[in-house]
Order: C-alpha cells, then structure tokens, then sequence
C-alpha cells in the first residue's frame, strides 16, 4: 500500500561493498522492478530492513532504473535480515518556517512597515555622509582592500536602510565581508552574521580579529573546529537572565538563515544584519534574519547558482529568484569586479559568456598565470594543448565525438580524463590542484570509480561552487543529439564550472551535441578553433 501511494519502495538488495566517503556510506540498493519515478535524485529517505525500523536515513546522490546511491551516516553491511525498504520522509519544517516569516512581514510593527517598503514597494535606501572619525578608522583597517572592496565597505556603513554587494568569482568577497565586520565591531555596532551554509559563516568567524567578542549559534557539530571556542555550547551561566545579559553584550553572532528562528534572536536587535550567499537562499528564508537588524546587507552573485527548488511549477512562478536578485539594482549594488583567480584567457571567457566584460584581473601575476611542467614525458599527440603551458591555450575543448552511451554517464570522457590526469601527475603538476567536475552525478561516480588513489577532487558543480582550482575539468557527459532542457543547459551552472579554473580550462564532450544547446553555442564562439581539439578513436581505459 505505502509504495502504491509512492511513499515506499520494497524489496531492494544492498550490493556491496559499501564505500566510505567524506564520513559517510555510500550505499547501493537494488531491485528486479524498475523504480520508475519512485524516487528522484536528492530525495531524503529512511532505511529499515524487514526486522527493524529506521536503522539509517540519508539523501540520493545516483540513481538508474533499478538501482539507486543513497549516502547514509552508518554503514549498513553488517545487516543481514533479508530485504531493505525506504520511505519517503517528509517534513513541514522548511514551509512552516517560510510561511511565518512571510507572515510576520504582515504584520502592522515598525520593523514589518521598513521591510514592505523596501521589499514589495522598492523604496530606494538613504545613504548618508560618514564623519570624519568613521573615515578615519575605516583607513586603518581598509589597508589590504582595493578600490571597488573599499568603495563596497564604506557603502555598507553609509546605508541607512539597505545594500547588496555583488562579488564576482575571485574578488575576495570575504576578505571584504571580515574587513566590514570588524570596522563595524570597532565603531560599536553589533552585527549578525549569516548565510544558507554553516561554513559561509565559518569562513567569516574564524578570520576575525581575536579581540572581537564572538557568539556562533547552532550545533556544535556542524561548526567549524576553529569557531568552536566561540559556540553558545561553552557559555556558561546559571540563569535565563544571565545567558540574556551575555548574549546581548556579544558584538558578533553568527547563524543560519534557518537557524534565525533562535529564540534569543527574538529578544535583541542588531545594528547591521550581514547575510552572505544570499543568491542562493530562497526569499521567504532570508527574510527571518532581516527582522533582527535595523539595516541589512545581501551579498552574493546572481549568476551562480540560484535557490534550489524542486518544484518545476514553483521555479516558474518565481520562487527560485532570491531576494538579492529581486532587489538588485545598480543604485544599491556595490559591485566587486576585480578578480584575483583567473588568468586573462579563462577571464575572458567568463566576461564573453556571463560578466559583460566586467570582469577584470588585479595584476599582472593573476593575468599570465598559466601550468609549469616539471618533468619532460613524452605524451599522445591530442594532450599537447591540455598540457600547453601557453597562456593563450589555457581554455581547451576535447571533442570526443558521439558514443552511445547511457543517459547520464560517458565511459569515454572518463577514460580521457583518467589518462589525462595520471600525465598532468607524472609531469609534476600537483593533483590537489586538479579539480574534475560533471554536471551528472552519475558521471561523478563513475570518474571517482577510476581516480582511486589520486587525490583529486571530483564533484557535481553545485558542490563546487565557492571554490577553485589551479586546473578544472569539465566532462559535459552528454552524447546525443535529441536537445533537451536541464542541467546541461543551464547558464549559471556552466558559469560556476568555467570560474572554478585559475590557470588551465579543459572541456571534455561531444561538440556536435553541446552545439544543439544555445549556451554552448555560444561558450564555442568564444574559444579560439585551434584549441578545439578531435580526439582519436582509441583512449587506453
């Protein structure tokens, strides 16, 4: 009855072995019957064998016709009652949470009237002059930002309601959000520090100036080793009162959007609330932290990945457009545009593509960057462009031609890459710098299946977003020539792959089908022909 109702799938075998990953077990579950649509990638399920209930619960990282991945917090090997089952768990948590803080936003209080004003009636913010001793400190602590961070932070402290800061990929986004904070800390403001993830705040805390009295809420288990120190877990108190009195004399505190509904946020307002990944958090979420503070700043990038929202009906209806991205305008955007990532020719790209030209690089250092070789091998003739150390063929397109291959996984790419990262390795190019990514995590798991031993990180986009490598590899997955809509041709996803790379950008796929989608289309007539690259039939696998 329950999998009729499509809450349950029954009878499914674990096929071993089990494999640890990053703390966690990833588990195979598999069936004779066909899963037909029983279960979508990311869907949180509950594990139970036929003698016991819930033993384990975790999300669906892969999943075929009849077998699917679900990355679990124990391994479940040991298990030996015969047939597995999943149910579907489904929580109210989120909506209600969403639900009350639009709720709130009704509300007849001063702090509800601020918010529509700003939010539904787009009332421009008032910015006013900053007195001589602002300036002055804001000198002494400004020292190591550029002009467009420096124009940024005094933005954010002459705001009288709102600012977004825009930081495009490489700009130092956090270098400028710590130097924000602490000036705001020494001027006697208090500040809440948020964001969609823990370690966006993480980031932030643990880069502060010793001297600034921390607060970091949440579970501690989830918390950075390094703001540990500062986690309400450690307070000690022995009355409600006293635990109020520290917390409001806390000059920095920092939390999840989620985490927002804390109830000691209920009783104390902040100068300045700072919520950073604001792009990537949906609307009604980011609205709980906005009732805290007096002015509330967003920070994030609307060309990288969006609010993830499953529901095709809700996206059209717009509940995957931030809050940022419903606010942003040029009259309260700070923009961060000098980038210290990319070297010229992959910044290029990222203009052409996606910034409008926009994009610039700092120096010279970060603009000619390219791959040193170490060591001289002698290699297959279709690796001379990926291994180039020239700046002009830092971004190279492997066209591996049309395979027949499963939906969404290519055993051709895979080999490829193996081949070209175990040369990138032998050559002396460091493989902690090498980063694999697909759009696919079918993709991933087959490329991780053959990088065993080498160190080198291989993920889905949406995992790789906030971070970067000195080479990154994109195995596009896809050969057929059918369009379709999704992950492969979504504009800010392949944003994010092509402003994860530093010095080396390398695509794997078969052109012919990437050219049926409009945005490839246009990513190919921004690269040079002569670094388009035809790979031979035979690849070792």
């Amino acid at each position: 009855m329950r999998e009729a109702n499509k809450n349950c799938v029954a009878n499914l075998k674990l096929v071993e072995p089990v494999l640890k990953d990053s703390g966690r077990y990833n588990h195979v579950f598999r069936r004779e019957k066909e899963l037909s649509d029983l279960i979508a990638l990311n869907d949180y399920l509950v594990v139970s064998t036929e003698k016991r209930v819930a033993i384990a619960s975790g999300f669906v990282k892969n999943i075929s016709s009849c077998e699917f991945t679900i990355s679990l917090e124990r391994d479940l090997s040991s298990h030996k009652d015969g047939y597995f089952f999943v149910d579907h768990y489904t929580s109210n948590m989120q909506l209600d949470f969403n639900l009350t803080n639009l709720g709130y936003l009704l509300e007849m209080t001063p702090q509800s009237d601020f918010l529509r004003n700003m939010i539904i009636s787009f009332h421009l913010p008032a910015f006013k002059q900053l007195d001589a001793d602002v300036l002055e400190k804001s000198q002494q602590i400004m020292t190591k930002l550029n002009k467009c961070q420096m124009q940024a932070v005094l933005q954010a402290l002459s705001t009288q309601h709102y600012l977004l800061i825009k930081g495009m990929p490489g700009t130092g986004k956090t270098e400028t959000l710590v130097t924000l904070v602490e000036l705001l800390a020494k001027l006697g403001k208090s500040v809440l520090v948020t964001s969609h993830t823990h370690s966006a705040i993480d980031n932030i805390l643990r880069r502060l100036s010793a001297d600034i009295d921390i607060l970091r809420l949440g579970s501690i288990s989830k918390v950075h080793p390094d703001v540990k120190q500062f986690s309400e877990q450690n307070l000690v108190y022995s009355t409600p009162q006293q635990l109020e009195t520290i917390f409001n004399r806390k000059e920095v505190v920092g939390v999840t959007c989620l985490g927002s509904a804390h109830v000691l946020l209920r009783r104390r307002r902040f100068d300045v609330v700072l919520v950073d990944e604001a792009t990537q958090v949906l609307l009604p979420t980011t609205l709980r932290p906005l009732y805290a503070a007096n002015r509330f700043i967003l920070v994030g990038d609307p060309h990288q990945l969006p609010p993830l929202v499953r529901s095709q009906r809700a996206s059209d209806q717009g509940l995957n457009q931030s809050l940022f991205s419903h606010l942003d305008r040029p009259t309260v955007t700070a923009v961060l545009s000098v980038q210290y990532r990319m070297n010229q020719c992959i910044t290029d790209l990222a203009n052409g593509l996606t910034y409008e030209g926009k994009l610039e690089c700092a120096n010279d250092v970060v603009k000619n960057a390219t791959i040193k070789l170490t060591e001289k091998l002698d290699f297959p003739s279709w690796m001379a462009l990926p291994l180039s150390e020239s700046l002009d063929q830092s971004v190279v397109v492997l066209d591996s031609g049309y395979v027949s291959t499963a939906k969404f996984s290519n055993q051709r790419e895979a080999d490829v890459i193996y081949n070209l990262v175990t040369t990138m390795k032998n050559a002396g190019l460091d493989a902690s710098q090498i980063g694999v990514i697909a759009p696919y995590q079918d993709q991933v798991s087959l490329i991780k299946s053959k990088m065993v031993g080498l160190a080198v990180e291989v993920s889905t986009v949406d995992t790789f977003q906030g971070r970067d490598k000195h080479i990154v590899i994109y195995s596009c997955t896809r050969s057929s020539h059918a369009k379709e809509s999704g992950l492969l041709s979504n504009h800010n996803r392949l944003t994010v792959a092509i402003t994860r790379a530093k010095q080396k950008l390398i695509f794997i796929g078969d052109v012919q089908t990437l050219k049926g989608y409009s945005i490839f289309q246009k990513l190919f007539s921004l690269i040079d022909p002569s670094n388009i690259v035809v790979l031979p039939d035979e690849i070792p696998s």
